[in-house]
């Protein structure tokens, strides 16, 4: 007998599962708002050189307000540039030359042109803080923030294997309290930080932390529904994800300093200490560790809970093996790609996933680009990614995961190149929401596709290379992002056209959709055009019969 059927016995979604993921779904809110925080703590607002001299001067004597004397000084002493706007890293070399002075001399083209010298001035009308203005980091240092944002993905990367890792050898719970406790402390810890080195080091590590706690909520959750309600399982965890779209918006809007916003998104971690007491191990991991006594307990507490009665003489057959096979054994890496038809699907998966993380973070960071109230537009964002997550699952069972797949990601390209042309405002949102909520629905199916195509032998450790594409995508993102300062429309002609590449290249896969699972290589390879062996095949089927000796 295996866990499920007594799951199934003892309420496979009762009180008791409802309690557990009711309160596993904060840390993903959380891990949202530490995720996106960089739009608001990091956002790219306008600056231009200060001139120190002028700062104490006021314009009284030509009857002008306050706001009219601040573009009166910017107009004597900062250049313009040919589209219109100020220049935000050079000035007009106005040093022993007070402010009536330069205001006789008004109508000069200016003088020699020189670096801003003295620091910047901000404004502060949509971002209220941010790191940019407290250490300056713009002109030179304009590409730090997205080379931060860089490193912040790069500890998801470290966060997804160290804590899996974890997870299999100290248990699910403790890997769980140790998640929590890291991505609060270290979360308080980054809004302290003296400098930018350590801001980056701490905003890597509450990375790591973060993302292997969701992890954690992901396989918690899972581990104790019947396998019919793990699908819902996952679209409550990833609502509760995009909530935090309007948990870190409305914390930033009325935040006045980055460090107290740095703060308050990381105390829902620490609140779930609390929680620990409510929380019990994984009796599933119990059991495959040999931990029967421990398991029974937990066993017993679900079917109390449940108010369901638990028959001695099912724990007697668990305990047993009655009816358990052994899990198959994990496959190595190298059988990704020995064979021909899985070298080809491994590329084609590894690249879809590849663009999902490109373009899904890169449409995200880039939320201040469209031309509208920056809070707004992420809080619209938050909306398509809970939209998305329904459509997902309408989607995969109406369409298919293939043919879907591909017209999503083909959309996502062509709205990007739409917004490319669409002038500023609602039209450029309107296009930037179609592209951002295909790639968010096409995210969803990617993930359930790779899933279903990979056989059990490397379905572990294949959707785990998988993800370490996505993970690159999200590191090459915002550095991408940069680039736009050196041509605006570069970005996001990159995301359209990697996405368009993305829906072609996902052809190569076949159809899943309401389709076993293969157990496998040979059951994913005869799935090929669902058509048998061709002769030209024979190899590979040798090929096949000789990778599955080895990893079996």
């Amino acid at each position: 007998m295996s866990f499920d059927d007594v799951l199934k016995d003892i309420g496979g979604f009762g009180i008791f599962q409802w309690k557990i993921i009711t309160l596993v779904t904060i840390p993903p809110l959380a891990q949202c708002a530490i995720l996106l925080s960089q739009v608001f703590i990091a956002g790219d607002g306008n600056h231009w050189c200060k001139v120190s001299q002028w700062q104490q001067e006021d314009c009284w004597q030509w009857n002008m307000t306050m706001e009219q004397c601040s573009d009166f000084k910017k107009t004597l002493s900062i250049p313009m540039n040919d589209d219109g706007t100020w220049s935000q890293c050079s000035k007009f070399n106005v040093s022993g030359m007070d402010l009536a002075t330069a205001f006789e001399h008004r109508n000069w083209t200016g003088g020699e042109v020189i670096s801003c010298d003295e620091g910047w001035e901000f404004d502060r009308s949509v971002f209220h803080s941010t790191i940019g203005e407290e250490w300056e980091l713009v002109c030179e240092k304009a590409a730090i923030p997205n080379l931060i944002q860089s490193v912040y993905f790069f500890g998801y990367l470290v966060g997804s294997i160290a804590f899996g890792r974890l997870a299999d050898r100290i248990g699910r719970h403790y890997t769980f309290m140790l998640g929590c406790t890291a991505s609060g402390v270290f979360g308080i810890l980054t809004s302290l930080s003296p400098n930018v080195i350590v801001f980056t080091a701490l905003r890597f590590i509450t990375a790591a932390a973060s993302y292997g706690t969701t992890l954690m909520c992901f396989v918690i959750a899972s581990e104790i529904v019947i396998p019919s309600q793990r699908v819902y399982t996952g679209v409550v965890m990833w609502m509760l994800f995009s909530v935090g779209y309007f948990f870190l918006s409305g914390t930033a809007f009325v935040t006045y300093s980055w460090r107290i916003l740095v703060a308050i998104i990381a105390i829902p971690y620490l609140a779930m200490i609390a929680a620990f007491p409510f929380l019990t191990e994984s009796p599933r991991w119990l059991l495959s560790r040999d931990k029967g006594e421990s398991a029974e307990k937990i066993i017993r507490k679900i079917a109390r809970e449940n108010k369901k009665e638990l028959k001695e003489d099912v724990l007697g057959k668990l305990k047993r093996g009655d009816g358990n096979s052994l899990p198959a054994k994990s496959g190595k890496l190298l059988d990704l790609i020995r064979v021909p038809t899985m070298r080809w699907y491994m590329i084609s998966m590894c690249y879809s996933w590849f663009v999902q993380g490109f373009v899904y973070f890169g449409l995200t960071l880039g939320t201040s680009n469209l031309g509208i109230n920056v809070y707004f537009a992420f809080c619209l964002s938050g909306v398509m990614d809970i939209a998305a997550h329904f459509l997902s699952i309408f989607t995969m069972k109406t369409c298919g995961r293939r043919w879907s797949a591909s017209f999503l990601m083909l959309l996502a390209g062509i709205s990007c190149f739409g917004s490319v042309i669409a002038p500023l405002g609602p039209w450029r949102v309107a296009v930037a929401t179609i592209g951002k909520l295909a790639i968010a629905i096409s995210f969803d199916i990617v993930y359930v596709y790779a899933g279903e195509i990979l056989p059990t032998p490397l379905r572990a450790v294949g959707v785990g290379v998988c993800s370490v594409a996505a993970r690159i995508g999200g590191i090459v993102a915002p550095l991408l992002l940069y680039l736009g300062t050196i041509f605006e429309s570069l970005p996001v002609i990159l995301f359209a056209t990697s996405s368009i590449i993305g829906g072609f290249l996902i052809l190569i896969l076949p159809e899943t959709s309401n389709q076993p699972l293969p157990d496998t290589i040979e059951d994913t390879v005869n799935r090929k055009r669902a058509k048998k062996l061709k002769t030209s095949e024979k190899q590979e089927y040798t090929e096949i019969k000789r990778t599955e000796d080895t990893t079996v």
